[in-house]
């Protein structure tokens, strides 16, 4: 769905709009400028941590400072040491962040995160989590976020959508999601995520 989102793959059937405008009265580059993708295995460009997240702000001919690299990585709990690093020889965890902070550069109006914490420990997941909802908070981006982490989901959805197998199977804000009426499926993950995080 994210890369259908990114116009990465092409939609099977019906239209998308962003921000009251179709999609077909963009341009390809003019659409993909305005949103910042993230996928669940980092994929770092040659060069280093500062080529990686100014890359955006270049393919968009947008000034980027290298101050403003190192704004990021701080949010994200990177150290200002990695900036000249390879990318390529960093952890996976410090890949995915560097990855997160690449797209925010580009200062998209709306964020798409594939599981985006899944190679982070519990500290950094909550600095991550913490950056992302500052973002939402100040600068009114939106932000589409895949998760299996029923607890992150928690934390952070306003309105979730439940999808299993390709099917939507419920569009529901979280309170509603857990207390009203769903179908079995739904029904059935819940208990058991419930069961396994009492197994913890």
């Amino acid at each position: 769905m994210l890369r259908v989102v990114n116009k990465l793959e092409p939609i099977d059937a019906g239209s998308m709009s962003l921000f009251g405008k179709r999609d077909r009265d963009y341009s390809v580059q003019q659409w993909r400028a305005l949103i910042g993708l993230v996928f669940q295995k980092p994929v770092m460009l040659e060069g280093t941590v500062l080529d990686n997240v100014s890359a955006g702000p270049r393919l968009h001919h947008r000034p980027f400072k290298e101050e403003e690299c190192l704004q990021l990585m701080h949010e994200v709990g990177l150290s200002e040491e990695l900036l000249h690093k390879d990318a390529k020889t960093l952890s996976g965890g410090e890949q995915q962040r560097v990855s997160l902070i690449r797209a925010l550069a580009l200062k998209p109006k709306l964020l798409l995160l594939d599981e985006v914490t899944a190679a982070l420990d519990d500290h950094h997941k909550r600095v991550v989590e913490a950056c992302v909802k500052k973002r939402n908070r100040d600068d009114g981006l939106a932000v589409l976020w895949v998760t299996h982490d029923m607890e992150q989901m928690r934390r952070l959805a306003e309105r979730v959508w439940f999808v299993s197998r390709k099917r939507l199977l419920q569009y529901d804000t979280q309170e509603a999601l857990f207390h009203d009426d769903k179908t079995r499926e739904v029904q059935a993950f819940l208990r058991y995520q419930t069961n396994a995080g009492g197994r913890r």
